[in-house]
């Protein structure tokens, strides 16, 4: 009989991904609804804003309640990562603790019942994935990681500084899930628009739309957080003349105010975000 997985993820799609490498590696499992009838319960959490933090606390303290004698429960990602040497110490309820670095040893440490937090984030190459929530879609991570110094933000602090994945590895996953039947991309990561800027390339969305625009069967993809400050006005040109992509910006703007934009360490101000405003 094989073992049930009862598996959450919470937090953003990049997540959801990292959720989805999980998956992959534990195909041999019987996937459950039901946190009470598993074997193994993972919990990839979110640790950006309060809210989000109590989530994944909640998450994790409720599925230990009803889980069943000799289950193992897993917290993994973000919250994880970020708090590993407190949640380490005080959640006792916790089996394996993991962070940010091996969804795709996951296998591994569940066969050793060991925690592990490799330094580095982990980035996709060649990990076998399952796609969840769709038939036709499917989420594609760009980078880890962020240069920019927001005052608010602490991702930096535990995901580190960019660190882009290799062009031609993403246009290998996207021809794999085309040959799957995927038509429709979302590529995500933290700063999108900063896309292979850690490698000395400027306008790496640019390359990036003109490689996947020569991929047969991908009808449609858009491009999910791009920032003010490195989004440029030849790459907003380059989305709204592409056939494939989507005439479409996902852009936080947060604020118009000078000084609350200074204040908030964005890098830029109210003309540039005119500017590009007007441009879209």
């Amino acid at each position: 009989m094989s073992k049930k997985l009862h598996i959450v993820s919470l937090g953003c799609t990049k997540n959801l991904v990292d959720t989805e490498v999980m998956l992959g590696r534990l195909k041999n499992y019987e996937m459950t609804d039901d946190g009470s009838a598993a074997d193994v319960i993972i919990v990839n959490t979110c640790g950006f804003i309060d809210a989000a933090k109590q989530e994944s606390l909640n998450t994790v303290l409720s599925l230990d309640s009803g889980r069943k004698k000799d289950s193992v429960l897993v917290m993994a990602g973000c919250l994880s990562e970020r708090y590993k040497e407190e949640l380490s110490k005080e959640l006792s309820e916790v089996d394996i603790f993991t962070g940010v670095g091996d969804y795709d040893k996951i296998d591994e440490l569940l066969a050793a019942k060991q925690s592990r937090f490799t330094p580095e984030v982990y980035l996709i190459d060649g990990a076998e994935r399952v796609v969840t929530g769709s038939s036709y879609h499917a989420y594609i991570k760009l980078s880890e990681g962020c240069n920019q110094q927001c005052s608010f933000c602490a991702i930096p602090s535990f995901k580190g500084k960019l660190h882009s994945r290799d062009l031609e590895s993403i246009a290998r996953e996207v021809e794999g899930l085309v040959a799957k039947g995927y038509f429709d991309f979302s590529f995500v990561s933290q700063d999108s628009s900063s896309y292979l800027r850690d490698q000395n390339i400027s306008d790496g969305l640019i390359h990036l739309i003109k490689r996947i625009e020569l991929i047969d069967g991908v009808k449609s993809a858009r491009i999910l957080y791009l920032y003010p400050s490195t989004t440029t006005l030849k790459l907003i040109k380059t989305i709204g003349d592409s056939k494939v992509f989507h005439n479409y910006f996902d852009m936080p703007i947060q604020h118009i105010n000078d000084e609350m934009l200074r204040i908030m360490k964005r890098g830029f101000g109210k003309e540039k975000t005119l500017e590009l405003l007007n441009a879209m």
